[in-house]
């Protein structure tokens, strides 16, 4: 008798602990979204706490029935699978094996949040977290530009460059990209005041990054998602809108922004010593030494095309490549495609690239238009930032991708729900 109540008792207290696990660990996913623009020590943390309090409560086999029942989830361990396969072939050291599959294991971090956001609260929790953190980071950009806060230490930018936290491509990237979330809030919003909110705030991202930060990728996202968000919302007139504001902006940050003009003045001039034979030896810098690592990926990849030299094994190849060229050797070409696709083949660009089109495809079954668009557009900006960097491999922009496709793409299985429900809960308390 007594052996049977200690039994229960002990059931009973593994559950409460249980419970209590989960809902830690779906606290820390939230806060993960506010770290990810700000801090990347809280960033390690908060991923430790979500596996810990992930494993803590239990319920495992509902953990991976919901898992499996994933296609994102299940594609990014078929892609993490196939960078462990990728360890055992090709002339990397056993040490860069290791270190790119630490820097690629955000994959994993997508099956961890499938089930940690399967409710909607805890989904509307996440991107309060998110946006909450880029508007912090507006607002300290504006105040660093404006003098008003020192740069030095943790405040990464200055009076003229307004970053805040991050590097100046994952401030302008994060940053495009809630410019896009602010003004898909705007035009799903039936409240005028709320309506009024979001525009000032996608105003206020877009301004920052054409006029304030330097980061080149984030004019490319921020004009690609521009132009998606008015084709999505007007059509064909959406185009032509947006074709005519998109050069206006661009002339007007060629006008009145340095920070533009100067990236745009790089370009060209890093672009033209590439192409002249006559100044070939100044290749090594900007945008000219990265396209002299994409042309040396290429003829890796014409090497090896259908499994490639094995992960970790492009600084080895591009060295082996470029060897008394006097081009400096990395092991990061700046584009996700090709360092995919130099480490695995043409094997891991189909699965990468089959990862996104089955994100754009599910997108369509989130619930409400706004999670659908938010999904749609964090593809938009990861297929163009995969052109012109390696952005899973990097920490903030793979995380990122991780951490909004793991809470998005949580809802896949909940069907549609109203826009008008969806855009209200996200504004409302929970």
């Amino acid at each position: 008798m007594a052996e049977g109540v200690t039994e229960h008792v002990y059931k009973l207290e593994e559950g409460v602990i249980s419970k209590r696990a989960d809902t830690a660990a779906k606290w820390s996913g939230v806060l993960l979204g506010f770290s990810i623009p700000v801090s990347t020590a809280l960033d390690s943390v908060l991923k430790v706490s979500v596996l810990i309090f992930w494993l803590l409560g239990a319920g495992y086999e509902k953990k991976w029935g919901l898992i499996r029942s994933n296609p994102v989830a299940l594609l990014c361990l078929v892609m993490f699978g196939l960078l462990i396969v990728g360890g055992f072939y090709g002339d990397a050291s056993w040490a860069e094996v290791v270190r790119y599959l630490g820097k690629y294991s955000n994959l994993l971090l997508v099956p961890l949040l499938i089930p940690i956001f399967q409710d909607a609260p805890m989904r509307r929790n996440g991107l309060r977290a998110f946006f909450l953190a880029m508007i912090v980071t507006l607002v300290l950009s504006y105040l660093i530009s404006a003098g008003l806060l020192p740069g030095g230490g943790y405040i990464k930018g200055s009076e003229s460059h307004g970053i805040v936290f991050r590097s100046y491509i994952t401030h302008n990237v994060l940053v495009a990209f809630s410019a896009f979330g602010f003004a898909t809030l705007a035009r799903m919003t039936e409240s005028p005041p709320w309506r009024v909110l979001w525009i000032a705030l996608a105003v206020i991202a877009a301004y920052n990054v054409l006029f304030m930060v330097k980061g080149r990728t984030g004019y490319l996202v921020l004009g690609v998602l521009f132009v998606y968000f008015f084709v999505d919302w007007l059509r064909w007139r959406g185009l032509v809108i947006a074709i005519g504001c998109a050069s206006l902006l661009v002339v007007s940050a060629f006008q009145f922004s340095d920070v533009f003009q100067t990236r745009f003045t790089e370009t060209a001039a890093d672009f033209y010593m590439w192409r002249s034979e006559e100044v070939r030896e100044e290749r090594g810098r900007g945008l000219g030494l990265r396209l002299v690592w994409y042309q040396s990926s290429l003829a890796i990849i014409r090497d090896s095309p259908v499994f490639g030299v094995g992960t970790g094994g492009f600084e080895q190849a591009l060295a082996e490549k470029v060897k008394h060229s006097g081009v400096p050797v990395t092991g990061n070409p700046h584009s996700e495609y090709l360092l995919i696709t130099v480490q695995l083949g043409l094997v891991g660009l189909a699965a990468l690239l089959y990862l996104f089109y089955t994100q754009w495809r599910l997108s369509a079954y989130l619930p409400g238009l706004f999670e659908q668009n938010l999904a749609r557009g964090l593809l938009l900006t990861f297929m163009t930032t995969c052109l012109v960097n390696s952005s899973l491999l990097d920490h903030g922009e793979g995380l990122f991708y991780a951490w909004m496709s793991g809470l998005l793409f949580a809802g896949v299985s909940r069907g549609k729900q109203g826009n008008r429900e969806a855009v209200k809960c996200l504004v409302s308390r929970s």
